[in-house]
């Protein structure tokens, strides 16, 4: 079985590269892995709008529920191995 801290990296990476071209998303990606949150509410000190951070916020979610889901199938199918 893969580690959690290479289990993390796989996530991380493949959740970066889905992410890839989107600035706001991976600024709130980038935020959240930090241990700090931008939401609507404090988007002032982000330089960008609270619309554009929700819409953001629901982007990285949205994804990262597919990273997820994608390496949890990877995991069953390949006897708990997952590649990045």
């Amino acid at each position: 079985m893969l580690d959690r801290r290479r289990l993390a990296e796989s996530f991380r990476a493949r959740l970066s590269a889905r992410l890839a071209g989107d600035e706001i998303a991976l600024a709130v990606f980038e935020k959240i892995i930090d241990g700090e949150e931008i939401t609507p509410s404090n988007a002032d000190a982000s330089g960008f709008a609270p619309g554009q951070i929700r819409d953001a916020r629901r982007r990285v979610f949205r994804h990262a529920e597919r990273v997820s889901s994608e390496l949890a199938a990877q995991l069953d199918g390949e006897g708990g191995v997952v590649l990045p």
